[in-house]
């Protein structure tokens, strides 16, 4: 046993990891990669229809959720669940997501499960229509658990330099469109954590399953949706529902002098929502300031493009229905 082993860091696990995923990871390539697996870095080619394209990156993770399925066991929607936070708050930007890279942090690493953890990404890599060009695995013995981790990752897009959206353009009048989203995603977990979890166990049988795995379903990956959409249609808002709930990522996106009037009615909320707003005691303005509520993506159009935009959400299997209209204002979301 080596010094650094004594240490509590296992490189040969490591290089044991990086041979298990070799495959999976370049499963996720196109000749526009540039480089080799397992160098210092991964590049990729900007596609030439761009005259000048303008890069943008995301950084995101998923959160306590990470935590929630440790304790369950379950980890395989955790590469959807990062892969859709970081190339869809590209897509919200107007941007086409390129590629991704992870970062996982281990107390101990576990080469088995590590590469299963590192294949789901890969899946929803292959989803999503990105290449997973790298990443790394660091363990942290002393800091961390030998059971604990976390999960993280970085995207980069590009776009056509003043194509960006903003929702600038938005107009009062305008119709706002949600797209469903069938689960929590990876937001809001501290609450749950700290509000049902004691109350109710992840074994519990609820309304879909158990409670783990209905909490641990995979978030839906919205980016191909989008960028078909602001590739063929004329969009004015796009928000990404994340950290904050469909009130505060809807606001993110309101230039002054316009609300966004949403009509609670007008999708289906899922179970699982109603359950925590009960076991933890939560009311209703907290609810949609911390959870997406069953719309995981808003777009907001002019009222005639909106059955095409639903058209487009549909052909890549996801529900999309109207949700409210932009209306004079003060730059506030109005749930009714």
């Amino acid at each position: 046993m080596t010094a650094y082993q004594r240490a509590g860091v296992d490189i040969s696990a490591g290089e044991a990891l990086v041979s298990g995923i070799k495959a999976d990871v370049q499963s996720t390539w196109g000749p526009e990669v540039q480089g080799d697996f397992g160098g210092f870095a991964g590049g990729i080619a900007l596609p030439p229809q761009y005259r000048d394209p303008v890069v943008v990156m995301s950084t995101d993770g998923c959160g306590t959720k990470a935590e929630v399925a440790r304790q369950a066991g379950l980890f395989d929607g955790l590469g959807y669940d990062l892969v859709a936070a970081c190339i869809d708050d590209l897509a919200a930007a107007g941007a086409v997501p390129l590629a991704l890279t992870d970062y996982l942090t281990v107390g101990r690493l576990d080469v088995a499960w590590a590469t299963q953890l590192i294949s789901s990404i890969a899946a929803a890599c292959r989803a999503g229509g990105v290449a997973l060009l790298g990443g790394e695995t660091a363990e942290h013995p002393g800091v961390m658990e030998p059971d604990e981790f976390d999960l993280a990752g970085t995207a980069i897009g590009v776009m056509e330099k003043g194509t960006g959206i903003d929702g600038s353009v938005m107009r009062t009048g305008d119709v706002v469109i949600g797209l469903t989203s069938p689960n929590v995603r990876a937001n809001g977990f501290s609450l749950i954590r700290a509000g049902v979890l004691p109350r109710v166990g992840l074994d519990s049988k609820v309304e879909g399953g158990t409670l783990a795995e209905v909490l641990l379903e995979p978030s839906v990956i919205y980016a191909p949706a989008m960028v078909e959409m602001t590739r063929t249609l004329e969009i004015r808002g796009l928000a990404h529902i994340t950290g904050g709930g469909l009130v505060g990522n809807v606001r993110r996106i309101l230039w002054t002098g316009l609300d966004a009037r949403i009509e609670v009615g007008s999708w289906k909320t899922p179970p699982i929502f109603g359950l925590i707003e009960s076991v933890a005691e939560v009311d209703r303005a907290d609810m949609f300031a911390t959870f997406n509520m069953g719309i995981g993506f808003v777009v907001v159009v002019e009222k005639t493009v909106a059955p095409a935009a639903i058209d487009v959400a549909a052909r890549h299997g996801i529900g999309a229905q109207p949700i409210g209209t932009i209306a004079a204002g003060e730059g506030a979301v109005r749930i009714g």
